[in-house]
């Protein structure tokens, strides 16, 4: 490894840490966003929500676990809700690389 490798390779890492890191908080944004707006379509995401943590739920914060990744799956009106936002609000619309 040469020290333009290295630099490279750390130039790489920050900047798929940091673009990571943004598009989630503007996906979380937008979503939150058109859910507000969209008071229908945000009641329907709570009451799935309610239906498939029913069963987790309890009364002190330390007895609660981890949602499953079971759990998570059948949560599709949510991730449509998400991936609707991602459609209509693209954080990245452009991406140029060098050669």
């Amino acid at each position: 490894w040469g020290r333009a490798a290295i630099i490279q390779l750390r130039d790489e890492i920050k900047s798929l840490l940091l673009a990571e890191h943004e598009t989630s908080a503007s996906m979380l944004t937008w979503t939150v966003c058109e859910l507000s707006q969209n008071p229908a379509c945000a009641q329907r995401g709570i009451d799935e929500g309610r239906t498939v943590f029913a069963g987790a739920a309890s009364s002190s914060y330390e007895s609660q676990s981890l949602p499953s990744s079971q759990a998570l799956k059948m949560l599709v009106y949510a991730e449509n809700c998400l991936k609707e936002s991602l459609r209509k609000y693209t954080p990245v619309p452009v991406v140029t690389r060098r050669a």
